[in-house]
């Protein structure tokens, strides 16, 4: 009996179902939950109408998926990598694609003292090789700054080139409420553009 890849079950049988999932990335272990659908178009006021109408195909695909992600220090931390960018894990490729592309990013940084910044950021490939190594750049921010290694990253698109990134701080209620908390604020921003 061929064996299944445990890591891509869960995404074949979203696309297969057309269920929505939240996968945790840390280390080699992914969890995926259900996650609350966008409400329907009846729901939506005015320019959201439009855009629930007529969303892209990967819009439309990605818009209730959310990435979780353990921060390595590679990712966050300025004493190991001076790169500022986030390792595209296999669930980030699958919600932005493998185009290079120019993102908005509203991030947030839920402690006990929530703050957030508006940044541009950049989906590339960032190898020379047949192998693709896909990354999320960021520059210079006070939400990554506060950032710590092993902090969970939740990332949301909730438009064509709009990012939503929320980090939670490693072993606080933040972080095991963070699904919801960034459906929350997914709910609070205004319509894609």
């Amino acid at each position: 009996m061929r064996s299944v890849n445990r890591y891509l079950l869960p995404l074949f049988l979203a696309t297969i179902t057309g269920v929505a999932l939240v996968a945790l990335l840390h280390d080699d272990a992914v969890k995926t939950t259900p996650v609350q659908e966008a409400p329907s178009p009846a729901k939506l006021s005015g320019n959201q109408q439009a855009d629930a109408a007529s969303p892209s195909a990967s819009e439309s695909h990605y818009r209730n998926r959310i990435v979780l992600k353990k921060l390595s220090a590679t990712d966050i931390d300025p004493a190991t990598s001076h790169q500022h960018e986030i390792t595209g894990v296999a669930a980030l490729v699958q919600l932005l694609g493998p185009a290079d592309q120019h993102l908005r990013g509203h991030l947030i940084y839920d402690g006990a003292e929530p703050f957030s910044a508006d940044i541009d950021l950049t989906w590339y490939n960032a190898s020379k090789s047949n192998t693709p190594r896909y990354r999320l750049y960021y520059g210079d921010n006070p939400v990554t700054e506060k950032a710590m290694p092993g902090d969970t990253i939740a990332i949301a698109r909730y438009g064509k080139s709009q990012l939503l990134a929320v980090i939670a701080p490693h072993g606080t209620k933040y972080e095991s409420e963070l699904p919801d908390f960034v459906q929350s604020q997914l709910a609070t921003l205004p319509p894609p553009h």
